[in-house]
C-alpha cells in the first residue's frame, strides 16, 4: 500500500493499495516519498 500522508498535519491522506506498486522490500522507504507530490 502506498501511504500518503500531509506533511504539515502528519495526518493520513490516502492510502493507495497496488500490488505493481510494491517495491522489492515490501516497502517505501518514507524518507525518499515523503516530499513527492501525490
Amino acid at each position: 500500500a502506498l501511504v500518503v500522508v500531509d506533511d504539515k498535519t502528519r495526518k493520513l491522506k490516502a492510502v493507495i493499495k497496488d500490488p505493481e506498486l510494491v517495491t522489492p522490500t515490501g516497502k517505501f522507504n518514507v524518507f525518499n516519498t515523503q516530499h513527492d507530490v501525490y
